[in-house]
């Protein structure tokens, strides 16, 4: 009996040193895990590639796309679909100096010109958008492309000779323009009373209008009048010249790229630069029906005037 009490202590001593064994053997295994450096031989991480620039996707897919929102004679979309008007003839011009790009229109209503910009839908905003400090917060307006002069329409020959808005307070001369444009403004200030303004609903029935003589001269930006005198057709009517607009009303407008296309602002008022200098941009604008008046003053650039 005391044999059998003796060999089970000895069994019981020699299984706990097997026990203690096992677990420092283990805890040694994963020291020596935890401290073994990588094998040399595993392949190092590869950097990640640099994000492609849009300069450099415009460049290398040779399309760029233009967001635009059908506003003759700004940009719009022709009965076959092609996208026209003045801004993509100079867009098209100056993208053709840059690489081997063709235009691509993205039809967007205006207010969601600058929005669509944001959310990538198009590279960049080709239409009739000035340079104003709120827009230059959300994306980066070009130099100035050109320069929406204010004038008026008269009767050819301008027999009563009107050249400003301080013209229209003579007795003989009734003033006409859009309901709703600035234009009405311009003549208020210049002293004339609001009552005495004849207002139309477009630019086409203020032509007619005048052409009928219920007016002496029509109130709107040089633009528009040459526009839709072109689409009229009329030989009775012309743009008052010379003509002194209202202190600061001219507008200047731009090509908008998204905030972060620094590099793609800057290679196109580059070559906007010289499309100026050259004389093209002149060329370009007369082949649309526009003339000199619409040219920016030479140096002018979007920080000039968005301070």
């Amino acid at each position: 009996m005391v044999r059998m009490i003796r060999h089970r202590r000895t069994a019981k001593a020699t299984r706990l040193r097997t026990f203690l064994a096992a677990i420092t053997a283990a805890a040694l295994l994963m020291a020596i895990g935890c401290t073994t450096e990588p094998a040399t031989d595993e392949p190092a991480a590869e950097t990640p590639a640099a994000e492609e620039s849009t300069l450099e996707r415009i460049k290398a897919e040779g399309v760029v796309r233009i967001g635009f929102a059908n506003e003759a004679p700004y940009a719009y979309s022709t009965p076959d679909g092609k996208l026209a008007g003045f801004m993509p003839a100079t867009m098209e011009y100056i993208f053709s100096q840059i690489g081997d790009i063709r235009l691509e229109g993205v039809l967007t209503e205006f207010s969601g010109l600058i929005p669509g910009l944001q959310a990538g839908r198009f590279d960049c905003v080709g239409a009739g958008l000035y340079i104003n400090a709120e827009r230059a917060q959300q994306a980066i307006p070009s130099n100035p492309q050109y320069t929406a002069a204010e004038g008026m329409a008269v009767l050819a020959g301008n027999p009563k000779g009107i050249s400003s808005y301080e013209d229209l307070l003579r007795d003989d001369v009734t003033f006409g323009t859009v309901s709703g444009s600035i234009n009405l403004q311009y003549a208020t200030d210049a002293g004339l009373a609001e009552s005495d303004v004849v207002l139309f609903p477009d630019v086409p029935s203020a032509l007619a209008g005048l052409e009928a003589g219920r007016v002496d001269a029509i109130g709107m930006s040089v633009i528009s009048l040459r526009d839709a005198m072109s689409k009229s057709g009329t030989t009775k009517i012309e743009i008052a010249d010379p003509f002194t607009a209202p202190e600061g009303a001219n507008a200047y407008g731009a090509v908008y790229f998204a905030l972060g296309d620094e590099e793609l602002a800057e290679v196109y008022n580059a070559e906007l630069a010289k499309a100026i200098e050259s004389g093209k941009l002149l060329e370009i604008l007369e082949a649309e029906g526009f003339g000199k008046e619409m040219l920016p003053p030479e140096g002018v650039t979007s920080q000039d005037l968005i301070k």
